[in-house]
């Protein structure tokens, strides 16, 4: 999208001023306060409130929600609510799974993607339903 266009959009789905901090707000809140990446609400944000493209809906929010996971972390760390040890190891982890994730997720097409996406949060979803 280029600036022209995001000029006629209305405010609340421009790309700059209020509304992406409105959506930072949103996904940072429930980053912090569930502790499930506030991806699960931006990246449907970033595509369907504000068009942006799928592949970089998801490295946006990669971004955004390893940022905002830092002050998360920090305030929980300050009360003692971290586990430095067990994160490390996971962290260990979770950055060779990010790495191989982000290089699938690269060989998707956005119709797929979407597919996939729904269908993890679905099933995400029922589980905590169920077994909550």
């Amino acid at each position: 999208m280029d600036h022209q266009d995001n000029a006629r959009r209305p405010a609340w789905r421009r790309l700059e001023g209020w509304a992406p901090l409105v959506a930072g707000v949103l996904t940072g809140g429930v980053n912090g306060l569930l502790g499930v990446g506030g991806g699960t609400l931006l990246v449907p944000a970033l595509v369907y409130w504000f068009g942006v493209p799928d592949h970089r809906a998801h490295g946006t929010s990669i971004l955004v929600v390893g940022l905002t996971s830092i002050i998360s972390a920090a305030v929980y760390a300050a009360r003692g609510l971290v586990d430095l040890q067990l994160a490390w190891q996971v962290a260990a982890g979770g950055m060779v799974g990010a790495a191989l994730g982000a290089r699938w997720m690269e060989r998707l097409q956005p119709r797929g993607l979407r597919r996939l996406y729904g269908w993890f949060l679905l099933l995400l979803g029922l589980r905590m339903l169920v077994f909550g």
